[in-house]
């Protein structure tokens, strides 16, 4: 018998980010698409029947769904523990900020999109570099979390400067992950996807840089779960 041991909860399709690549605009950030409070006190139900004591709550942006701190502290109640993949632009806010410190998720997993205000803005189409490094800093000095982001054909010759910014937030390890298919029922959306041979060329290339900024604490994630640190890939 297979026992599960992670969920994921998708609490929102709305975004303040507007990626390129994301498999959220096939639905246009629909803000109608929002787990309502009830459905998610059913789910965390099912998944405590279930015997997982982890989950990890996706969007959209998560920080931008109304429950998620009231959702964080019934996760603790039922000791569930919470991981949340944030593009970390809200934790930029004071308020919320402090709103968040007494409802906080077990873990993070923080990605950024850009590395500076002019590719922030044409890749995310928002502006705020700032307000995305002084969250995202918050997060990585709480948590000692990971900094990660998708290796999209948008940056793919800027690598360095993505790796670069991640330090900037302050994180000590990159994970890095291919950009995959997104579904919708418009078909197959394949926007921002690197072929193979020019995602290696590129990583290859780019890795005596990388490797010096991070000290070798950088992992290449071909598919979820299943992750390779890059030194043991180019060696």
């Amino acid at each position: 018998m297979i026992k599960p041991r992670l969920a994921w909860i998708t609490s929102n399709r709305s975004c303040n980010f507007r990626c390129l690549w994301c498999y959220g605009r096939s639905e246009r950030f629909d803000s109608g698409q929002t787990l309502s409070w009830d459905l998610a006190v059913k789910l965390l139900d099912i998944i405590r029947q279930l015997e997982i004591n982890s989950l990890i709550i996706i969007g959209g942006e998560p920080t931008i769904w109304r429950y998620l701190l009231k959702f964080n502290r019934l996760c603790r109640e039922k000791k569930i523990l919470s991981t949340l993949v944030t593009n970390g632009f809200r934790f930029s806010n004071d308020q919320f900020w402090n709103n968040y410190l007494k409802d906080p998720n077990d873990k993070v997993s923080p990605s950024i999109k850009a590395f500076d205000g002019k590719s922030l803005l044409k890749l995310a189409k928002v502006r705020g570099i700032e307000a995305v490094k002084k969250g995202i800093g918050r997060l990585v000095k709480m948590y000692d979390c990971n900094i990660s982001f998708v290796i999209s054909s948008y940056i793919i010759d800027d690598l360095t400067s993505m790796v670069q910014f991640a330090k900037v937030c302050g994180a000590s390890k990159v994970s890095l992950s291919p950009c995959t298919p997104s579904f919708s029922d418009d078909g197959i959306s394949t926007d921002g996807m690197v072929p193979l041979e020019d995602l290696v060329k590129a990583v290859v290339a780019q890795y005596p840089q990388l490797h010096k900024l991070m000290s070798g604490n950088l992992t290449l994630s071909i598919k979820r779960n299943v992750s390779i640190p890059l030194q043991h890939l180019i060696s």
